[in-house]
């Protein structure tokens, strides 16, 4: 068992799991992203739950990664959970597109 930990982007949020995106490299267009499961255990800092937490929002994650090996040693099975999830940062809020439309305000 070894602790891990990895700040990124919140690129995902469903029952039981947080997907970070991470290591984003713009010049090749191209990023990881990690899938965690959270369970029970998991600890928050600065939100009170997953549901605080929003795509886009940036966030440290403290993991738990288990390596394995089956019987014959031919295939390796990692095993990662959620230790604790702390915001870091909040999403930017969207942009509000201007319609154009100024009813009740002469040009």
């Amino acid at each position: 068992m070894e602790q891990k930990s990895t700040t990124g982007i919140v690129s995902g949020i469903g029952p039981g799991f947080i997907a970070i995106e991470f290591q984003r490299d713009e010049k090749r267009h191209s990023s990881f992203e990690l899938a965690l499961p959270i369970d029970a255990q998991t600890k928050f800092r600065s939100v009170d739950s997953l549901k605080s937490l929003k795509l886009g929002d940036t966030v440290m994650v403290e993991y738990q990664e288990t390596t394995s090996k089956d019987s014959r040693g031919d295939y390796t099975r990692v095993k990662r959970t959620a230790m604790a999830i702390a915001l870091l940062k909040r999403a930017p809020a969207p942009e509000v597109a201007d319609s154009g439309d100024r009813e009740g305000h002469p040009e």
